[in-house]
């Protein structure tokens, strides 16, 4: 994991999308995530509409990080 990962973003490889619900270019999705300790997280999934055309994950991914690391 690189140090902006978990100050920033979450760059995901776009195959990495193919097992969540479709998004199109500039949309977004929400990812309601559960952990191990039963605690629910919101992610946000960005896909770019252009330029940076990885999608993004953002949200609760930094506070699940910090507690998670």
């Amino acid at each position: 994991m690189e140090p902006f990962d978990v100050l920033g973003r979450l760059s995901v490889p776009e195959t990495c999308m193919k097992e969540f619900p479709p998004a199109q270019k500039g949309h977004e999705i929400t990812l309601h995530v559960k952990d191990d300790s039963g605690t629910v997280w919101t992610f946000r999934c960005r896909i770019p509409a252009i330029g940076f055309s990885k999608p993004v994950v953002y949200g609760d991914w930094f506070q699940f990080v910090r507690r998670n690391i």
